[in-house]
């Protein structure tokens, strides 16, 4: 009698490991759009088609003359032309991860974060756009793309 008991209480962990909703992320999925909205946004400065890419809670809170003004503040002395994207850092518990990219210009090396919102069966979207001051900080956590991508 204690065998179906067992079998069941087996069966009830394995069913509720399965729905506990694992994340699953995939750095060179989140590193594509990053790229397809650096070229967008940075390189081509179509403004209104790079924010419809935004993550649906950065579209809610954004217009594109709010979105135009953020990317034209963090260009301030010139814009880059080309961008790659370099690094990744997962998120551990969080449907994100953050992509590093780096672009250039005849006098200017350019550093950014972008944040991606999303997973591997969701696909990605940037949810936020920083401009690092210097290189991409070293960190235990950071990791070199597989892949670089690039807007060329």
């Amino acid at each position: 009698m204690r065998k179906p008991i067992l079998i069941l209480l087996l069966s009830g962990l394995v069913l509720s490991a399965a729905c506990s909703g694992v994340i699953r992320h995939n750095q060179d999925m989140a590193a594509i759009e990053a790229i397809q909205l650096a070229k967008i946004a940075i390189i081509s400065r179509d403004y209104e088609q790079a924010r419809a890419r935004l993550a649906l809670r950065a579209l809610n809170l954004t217009s594109v003359a709010q979105f135009q003004s953020v990317i034209e503040r963090i260009h301030t002395s010139g814009w880059p032309s080309s961008i790659k994207a370099v690094r990744y850092e997962p998120l551990p518990g969080q449907r994100a991860m953050r992509i590093y990219l780096e672009g250039k210009s005849a006098g200017e090396h350019f550093f950014y974060l972008f944040v991606m919102e999303g997973d591997a069966d969701s696909g990605y979207r940037v949810l936020d756009i920083f401009r690092l001051k210097d290189s991409i900080p070293s960190s235990g956590s950071i990791r070199a793309l597989p892949v670089e991508r690039t807007t060329d």
